[in-house]
């Protein structure tokens, strides 16, 4: 942070930075006493290229939610709910002031401790310091081993059962994958972005689920439609054409294309 000539800036960091840190509470810092070590780096956030994205009480807003990082975890809620944020954490303090706070178990449940007001699913001590458990109840976790069993249970019931027949339409969005990767960051910018719908953090867990199923369905029957017409999807062809250097005929009734 600071190179070998600019020792007296680094002197004045840490004056600044240990009169701060004696103003705060217990549950923001661990070093408010007098004689307490002061170094340049974050006591409670280990990555130093996060903790400067933190202002000076380690608060960050990020989307439609505000989070702060204290001795006790991440804490977080809502924008228009930060008063909420406030004052639990004011009551934490004077909690931890009177000896009488009692440690919580922030990987075991993804329940609101308080009205509002959400603390890490992330384990260890000073939110940014700790490491993520594989809990049934871990985001991180949940997702991995949910897309292993989706992924497995496809070609499970593809290759073993009579329900391929099902499954067979996957195919027509799979030949426009580049197309239709495209065409959901698209849509999804119309549908989430403020240059369209704004349903960034409005839907219910089961309504995004439902507006993914039917753009992914709008989708094949889009590519479907589309190959019965052409040979590649739009992308696509422009992928190949610039792979074999020459334009290549792109509708089903033209020359034959061997590729």
């Amino acid at each position: 942070m600071f190179t070998e000539g600019e020792a007296k800036l680094k002197t004045s960091f840490l004056k600044l930075k240990s009169k701060r840190l004696l103003s705060k509470s217990s549950l923001y810092t661990f070093k408010n006493q007098e004689g307490s070590k002061i170094d340049i780096e974050d006591e409670l956030i280990k990555d130093p290229r996060f903790a400067a994205l933190l202002n000076e009480e380690r608060e960050i807003i990020i989307g439609n939610n505000i989070y702060v990082f204290t001795t006790k975890g991440m804490f977080y809620s809502k924008l228009e709910h930060e008063d909420d944020l406030r004052t639990y954490l004011s009551t934490l303090e004077g909690k931890m002031a009177n000896g009488k706070y009692m440690e919580l178990e922030p990987c075991l449940t993804d329940e609101p401790i308080a009205p509002n007001v959400y603390q890490s699913t992330y384990c260890g001590g000073g939110g940014g310091g700790g490491t993520p458990l594989p809990h049934k109840n871990n985001g991180a976790f949940r997702c991995c081993y949910g897309l292993i069993l989706s992924f497995w249970l496809i070609g499970w019931v593809y290759y073993n059962t009579k329900w391929n027949m099902i499954l067979s339409p996957l195919k027509y969005a799979g030949r426009m994958a580049l197309t239709n990767y495209i065409m959901q960051s698209f849509i999804g910018l119309i549908l989430f972005s403020s240059i369209g719908f704004k349903l960034y953090e409005t839907l219910s867990p089961s309504g995004t689920l439902l507006t993914a199923i039917t753009v992914f369905i709008f989708q094949i029957i889009f590519s479907k439609i589309w190959l019965k017409y052409f040979r590649f999807g739009p992308l696509e062809w422009v992928w190949t054409c610039l792979t074999y250097k020459e334009l290549l005929p792109m509708k089903k009734d033209t020359v034959p294309y061997i590729g």
